[in-house]
């Protein structure tokens, strides 16, 4: 009987340093949220026109401290260009030689370029509403700014012109903001490759007070044709979607039930931090997802090439 309070002591104090692996962060583990998340199909399935779509290869251009200083140029900002983040490659030019702080960085991984005026972008205090542009000049503004620095891909057509950010003013006791100011408006862009619409690309103009541009994101990546790929069909898909196998891992923690309301196909572009080499399509699953009472647009995608 001691030896065999011995080994259950030993076996205890193992587990304790020792722990299980949870599994967290494993993207091949299933969650037990997402393992209980009903899906629902409410739309029928496409037609499959033809069955061999376009493949594209990428173009990224090399991104040093040169080419990010001379793109800085191209925006009136002067200044060295350092690498900022060694996680993602980025590279920053700070600008504070004409009275207010400008940022300007570069993504190796992709080519992307990103424009701010923080302050003006992103105000610790507002009392007014600023002036903004309507919808049409809106656009103008943008496609001028981008146009004289380089920046405006001829494939680009506007998607969206909408409120990127808002301030709210609170006071204590009252369940909604006493006042809501528009701060900025997003010009945003979008492009399609044999017709179909590609997901993932980042491209807006941020307009501010006045109509000034006081930012600019551009992850857009050029590309060039590589041939034909075979896609599979949407059902194959769908139930790939069922079990987590998507182009962004993701899990679905206390989701109840997921309704699918629309099934499109369409291309995929990584995000500004991830290298990409090929864009192939993607099968797009939107609708609605459901959870503790509430619901919000759901938007999934599955690789349509094996």
């Amino acid at each position: 009987m001691l030896l065999s309070l011995l080994v259950l002591v030993v076996v205890l104090a193992v587990y304790l340093f020792y722990p299980v692996n949870s599994g967290e962060g494993t993207p091949s583990m299933t969650t037990p949220g997402s393992a209980e998340t009903e899906f629902e199909l409410s739309a029928e399935f496409p037609d499959m026109i033809k069955r061999s779509y376009p493949v594209y290869q990428t173009d990224v251009p090399t991104v040093t401290v040169e080419v990010v200083e001379e793109i800085a140029g191209s925006f009136g900002m002067t200044g060295k260009a350092e690498m900022s983040n060694s996680r993602t490659g980025e590279i920053k030019v700070v600008d504070d030689s004409k009275g207010e702080l400008r940022h300007l960085s570069m993504y190796p991984a992709s080519g992307a370029v990103l424009y701010e005026i923080p302050d003006k972008q992103f105000p610790d205090r507002v009392t007014e509403q600023p002036l903004l542009p309507a919808r049409d000049e809106a656009v103008v503004i943008a496609d001028v700014f981008l146009k004289e620095r380089g920046q405006r891909p001829p494939d680009a057509e506007v998607s969206a012109v909408e409120v990127d950010q808002q301030h709210e003013v609170w006071e204590a006791g009252m369940s909604e903001p006493k006042e809501v100011y528009n701060i900025t408006l997003a010009v945003r862009y979008e492009r399609t490759l044999d017709g179909l619409q590609v997901y993932g690309d980042e491209m807006a103009v941020i307009i501010g007070d006045g109509g000034e541009v006081v930012g600019m994101v551009k992850c857009w990546r050029e590309i060039e044709d590589a041939g034909e790929a075979t896609v599979i069909s949407a059902e194959e898909a769908y139930e790939n979607l069922k079990v987590g196998k998507t182009i962004r891992p993701r899990e679905m923690p206390g989701y109840d039930r997921v309704v699918i309301e629309e099934i499109t196909l369409g291309y995929w572009m990584e995000p500004r931090v991830s290298e990409q080499e090929t864009v192939m399509p993607v099968w797009v699953f939107k609708g609605t997802v459901y959870y503790d009472h509430s619901e919000e647009p759901y938007q999934e995608y599955v690789a349509a090439v094996e």
